[in-house]
């Protein structure tokens, strides 16, 4: 594996290069805190005009936002209308800056079962339930684990075996459970875009959790993947930034690469992100240990 510098070169080298670039983005875990009460979530102090900044001219330095929350859900904690496309559902669901919402239809198996499978929790799921537009999950953090337990275990015993006959899966998810549509990941967003832009576009995916492995993995080789969070993992990604600080070195470094074009990564770029060579070497760019 390359060291942390060359890779972190290499990759602005072809940012700079190219006009047809894209950086995405995790929500959760990423720009904001991890919350038990996701409805008071906020995105880490700076953030949101660290990507306003970005979108003075969006179609030259697009950037994404892609998460597990339903599309509605998501708009309001962002409320970055214009300036971010927004992807919901884990890419399901697609809000273009011009304001345009496109989706499918859910599907009618996944919402009957889904019906079916509320009826029979009653009010033992009480308070943990959200309803998405084509899914649902249920949210443990901060509850006993005691009660944890005895919901994972309902799950696995009366409810995965159905639930993939329905078109569904069963995803542990920063420790909740979600019940998501079969085969629809966060890579298939890298996907999309490297289907737009061209195979030889610039596009880095920032994340924190196991829903964002599959975004780096579809980045491996082709673009540059990044762990943020407090501490470093096992992890598909090839760097690592703590929030908020290097999160928003980080975005400093991308909208100078973008607005500038042309040449190579500077000492400027590498200085945005406190960037030093060598695997694990405390500095705030690295490879996860």
């Amino acid at each position: 594996m390359l060291e942390d510098e060359a890779q972190f070169a290499e990759f602005f080298r072809r940012l700079r290069a190219t006009p047809r670039r894209a950086l995405l983005l995790d929500f959760d875990g990423t720009l904001a805190p991890l919350r038990v009460d996701r409805g008071a979530t906020r995105m880490y102090r700076g953030v949101r005009s660290a990507l306003a900044s970005l979108a003075v001219e969006p179609r030259r330095c697009r950037v994404g936002i892609v998460s597990g929350r339903s599309l509605s859900d998501l708009r309001r904690m962002v409320r970055l209308d214009g300036s971010v496309e927004l992807w919901g559902s884990h890419g399901l669901e697609r809000f273009t800056l011009d304001g345009w919402w496109s989706g499918p239809a859910p599907a009618r198996a996944a919402s009957a079962f889904i019906d079916e499978m509320l009826a029979a929790a009653g009010d033992s799921w009480r308070g943990i339930v959200e309803r998405k537009p084509y899914g649902l999950a249920l949210h443990l953090r901060g509850h006993l684990p005691e009660f944890s337990e005895q919901v994972r275990r309902e799950v696995n015993r009366l409810w995965r075996s159905p639930a993939r006959g329905a078109g569904l899966e069963v995803v542990a998810v920063d420790g909740d459970i979600e019940f998501r549509p079969a085969g629809i990941h966060k890579g298939r967003v890298v996907e999309r875009l490297f289907a737009e832009l061209g195979e030889d576009a610039a596009i880095a995916y920032l994340g924190d959790g196991r829903t964002d492995e599959d975004a780096f993995r579809a980045l491996r080789g082709r673009g540059l993947s990044v762990l943020v969070g407090p501490q470093p993992r096992v992890s598909l990604a090839v760097g690592w930034l703590r929030p908020p600080e290097e999160l928003l070195s980080f975005l400093v470094a991308w909208g100078r690469a973008c607005m500038t074009g042309g040449g190579d990564c500077n000492a400027a770029d590498l200085e945005a992100v406190g960037m030093k060579s060598g695997k694990c070497a405390g500095a705030p760019w690295r490879e996860p240990c």
